[in-house]
């Protein structure tokens, strides 16, 4: 059961915060067309609420400093899971030796080698 949980919770919270992802970028979007069509009013010279626009724009800049840090860690779990996947498919690195190894010892009668023309 513990097993099911832990496979299903994965794709579960990356399919969360990719739907949060969405809904951050589509107020995002909604936001920039407000904001677009209430500037364009204030260069019309129309009443505009730019105290309004100000307390909104800083609710969205502390809405993204809430949310950055989840999105920055949905993408480091993703490689790192993806790192140990890729280390589980290669073989096992050979084991490490200790100090440096030795040169073959020459064999006497290879050395010294006489000069062949």
């Amino acid at each position: 059961m513990m097993d099911f949980l832990d496979r299903v919770g994965r794709p579960l919270t990356r399919l969360a915060v990719m739907a949060l992802m969405v809904a951050v970028v589509w107020f995002f979007i909604r936001f920039g067309d407000a904001m677009a069509r209430g500037i364009d009013r204030w260069a019309r010279g129309e009443a505009t609420d730019l105290n309004g626009l100000a307390a909104v724009l800083a609710a969205a800049a502390s809405l993204l400093g809430v949310l950055v840090p989840y999105i920055i860690s949905l993408f480091r779990d993703r490689r790192i899971e993806r790192v140990e996947q890729i280390r589980a498919g290669a073989p096992p690195p050979p084991p490490l030796s200790h100090g440096r190894p030795s040169p073959p010892e020459p064999e006497p009668e290879t050395w010294p080698r006489p000069f062949q023309e």
